[in-house]
């Protein structure tokens, strides 16, 4: 099988680079393996233990999270993530470190934390969790343009020559130019720059310009992406009905904030990717872009992830001429617990990508990587694996165009009748052979 220009639609480039620096929490049964595990200097940021894939039934018995880690790093800053990033653990340290015991902050978070009795349990949410991240320690420019390398060659092993990175930030750019300027990026690299809060709105805008103005070969500024709701797995995706724990998720930003997102962005000729895991999140954006449309404010609208959708959302999305960005590895990742979090009824409405083409659509597929394994050949295994189970799936050439970075053919991978990679040209060189 070969694929030209073989596209990775979603992912965090950075992010797969440092996440190979961090501690991998993958082997614990229990928080007692820790003790098993060697750590290296590569698993600290400063004095900060970093490290991913904690589960919390790894919790010692009767302790929360934050009891747990103090038991074991009493004098050390801990920092672990849950698999799907948007979660952290931290101890004790770590939360007088960063100052996020008061009352306020508390009071502030309150829907981002687990507490009891007015003490913080050591689990982080969304909001809080993107609070935490940037009161880390900055990571030197040296390190970053490391982790841009070391995840090159992830996305080659994996097969990939283009890529969507939807987490870019200036430090991260101009590292990535200074890639370009060496010779050292090999591939074709579409970059978007995640807005924070909606008071930057203004001055976001204009470092994303600033930067585009930049000349580049294979580093191309698109624009600009919004988290509208969080996960699944942590509860935060909006749905249109509750979760079997009585929640329903929630929303970054208010319909008016959105209106005015949609129409600073366009006017700058900037594209919108809006991170939309849940069907009520993804419709609300939607209806905020059509009622916008009619006034004459269009631009390029991309809706990541997608994994619930509503008929009619899918009806609006066509109307808006948007695209979709859908990942299913999150399938065989989330299938596991989905029937434990929400109805039957959403399920069903879950991972529509058949849907799309049937509407017309066009979407691509990416990995979410580090979340997910990128490879090319999970990707398709669990295409399969969710035919199996019962989600429609979508013909070979819109498989193709789904898995193709649309232009000029700079790239050819070529994959094994068993989904290994073998092969990768791109601008034809050999970035990786098997």
């Amino acid at each position: 099988m070969q694929i030209n220009n073989c596209f990775d639609s979603h992912l965090h480039w950075q992010g797969i680079g440092s996440f190979k620096s961090r501690l991998s929490l993958s082997s614990l049964k229990s928080a007692h393996d820790l003790k098993k595990l060697t750590m290296s200097d590569c698993h600290y940021r400063e004095s900060w233990l970093l490290g991913h894939g904690w589960l919390d039934s790894f919790c010692l018995e009767g302790m929360s999270p934050r009891d747990t880690l103090d038991t074991l790093f009493p004098h050390t800053p801990v920092y672990f993530t849950t698999p799907d990033i948007h979660s952290v653990r931290l101890n004790s340290l770590a939360i007088k470190r960063l100052g996020i015991d008061s009352s306020s902050w508390k009071l502030n978070y309150k829907n981002y934390v687990d507490s009891k009795e007015n003490k913080l349990l050591g689990a982080f949410h969304d909001l809080a969790k993107d609070f935490i991240d940037q009161k880390l320690p900055a990571y030197t420019d040296s390190q970053v343009k490391q982790h841009l390398l070391e995840a090159q060659k992830v996305i080659h092993q994996a097969g990939v020559t283009h890529i969507r990175d939807l987490t870019c930030s200036e430090q991260q750019f101009r590292m990535a130019c200074e890639l370009e300027k060496s010779n050292q990026l090999s591939m074709v690299v579409d970059l978007f720059f995640k807005l924070n809060h909606f008071d930057h709105l203004s001055s976001h805008i204009q470092t994303v310009k600033k930067m585009s103005s930049v000349p580049t070969q294979n580093l191309n500024i698109k624009g600009v992406k919004v988290f509208i709701d969080g996960a699944l797995g942590s509860g935060g995706a909006l749905l249109s009905e509750k979760y079997l724990n009585g929640h329903q998720g929630f929303t970054l930003f208010s319909q008016d904030e959105l209106k005015e997102i949609f129409i600073q962005c366009y006017a700058n000729n900037l594209e919108l990717a809006f991170h939309v895991i849940g069907d009520q999140a993804c419709d609300n954006v939607c209806s905020v872009a059509l009622e916008l449309q009619k006034k004459g404010v269009t631009g390029t609208l991309h809706l990541e992830h997608v994994q619930i959708l509503s008929t009619e959302t899918i009806r609006k999305i066509a109307q808006l001429g948007a695209t979709c960005h859908m990942q299913p590895q999150h399938w065989c990742s989330d299938k596991k617990w989905l029937s434990e979090k929400i109805s039957p009824q959403l399920i069903s409405k879950s991972f529509r990508w058949a849907d799309l083409d049937k509407a017309k659509i066009p979407f691509y597929f990416g990995s979410d990587a580090p979340v997910e394994d990128m490879s090319v050949g999970h990707l398709l295994f669990c295409l399969k694996q969710a035919e199996k189970d019962g989600i429609a799936n979508i013909s070979k050439s819109s498989l193709s165009r789904a898995l193709s970075y649309p232009g000029n053919l700079r790239g050819s991978t070529f994959i094994s009748q068993d989904g290994r990679v073998e092969k990768v040209l791109f601008d034809n060189n050999i970035v990786y052979q098997s």
